[in-house]
């Protein structure tokens, strides 16, 4: 653990050992947020939190795995450094697909009803976002009646658009909002957010987000407890890859992104005659038709001999 937070605390151009990049940022969200109330500082230390509080931590973001993945495993990780799941709670938009991904984890939740800004120039844009604003505002009043009756002691935005309706009512209701952005060129809600943000937690030492303290990305539990020493051979045969292949995992775009599977495709295509390539292609069910349509074109060689293999998601690698 961080035991000094004026000694450890990060400045521009002082480095953290990577080892203690989670314990830094367990250590943010519990101990030493600094926020306004009524005009007058105040620290919220673990040690001396109001009785009040009923929910530790409302983290909020979403739309996309990009932004719902790393909020889980900050989830993951305040339960880890020994806060119960119940009071922690996640917000989201109704249109995300953290309606898929949240409810298994048995996080409590709340998803509102609301968009994102389209940056197309058209009439079907333009409808679209005539409508964010009134969705907006009506997010951010059941945001405030909910922070009211689960009184957290922090909202923690992994930004997107869904991450708007909570940090606007913790800014009313003077809660105080840690900004998460793993992201080198950050994102137009982190930048608008990270303005009333009390700290911002970053994974670039780069970063120009006001208060930026670099703590480093987001990892699922299952991702920071792997042996890579213990485990490789078990996923190997999960994976239907052999020991002697070398393996590419390419992960891009919660609903598949066209330029990634783009490249790939050429790739295997140059690679087609290499015998030790293993590929693993999380398409994402966007392009899932078409990808497999262009394999059969060319037809690629079957998963024994090293080929590229095409999956919708992350859950579906191990079907070979």
């Amino acid at each position: 653990m961080v035991s000094d937070s004026n000694r450890d605390q990060y400045r521009r151009g002082h480095r953290i050992d990577p080892s203690d990049w989670f314990d830094l940022a367990i250590h943010f969200l519990r101990r030493f947020i600094t926020y306004h109330l009524n005009g007058v500082v105040r620290i919220i230390d673990e040690r001396s939190s109001p009785p009040t509080m009923k929910t530790c931590a409302v983290i909020a973001g979403g739309g996309t795995s990009g932004h719902v993945l790393p909020a889980i495993a900050i989830a993951e990780a305040l339960v880890d450094s020994g806060i119960d799941l119940s009071e922690v709670y996640y917000t989201g938009a109704k249109r995300g697909i953290e309606t898929e991904l949240l409810p298994p984890t048995g996080i409590r939740h709340t998803f509102f009803d609301v968009v994102g800004l389209q940056r197309s120039i058209s009439l079907k844009s333009l409808r679209a976002n005539c409508g964010f604003f009134p969705k907006l505002f009506r997010a951010r009043r059941h945001a405030i009646a909910l922070f009211k009756q689960e009184v957290p002691q922090v909202v923690v935005s992994v930004g997107g658009y869904a991450s708007l309706p909570a940090v606007l009512a913790a800014r009313k209701l003077h809660i105080p909002i840690v900004v998460v952005s793993y992201d080198r060129i950050p994102g137009r809600s982190s930048k608008l957010t990270s303005r009333f943000a009390q700290v911002t937690a970053v994974a670039f030492p780069t970063s120009e987000l006001p208060r930026a303290v670099m703590t480093g990305a987001p990892v699922r539990r299952v991702i920071r407890k792997v042996n890579r020493e213990t485990d490789r051979a078990a996923a190997r045969q999960r994976l239907g890859v052999r020991d002697d292949s070398f393996f590419i995992g390419v992960i891009g775009g919660s609903l598949g992104s066209l330029v990634l599977n783009n490249a790939i495709s050429q790739f295997v295509e140059e690679s087609r005659d290499d015998a030790q390539l293993a590929l693993r292609h999380v398409v994402g069910p966007r392009f899932y038709e078409d990808v497999c349509q262009s394999d059969r074109q060319c037809q690629c060689r079957n998963e024994l001999s090293g080929c590229c293999i095409r999956r919708k998601h992350v859950g579906c690698l191990c079907q070979c």
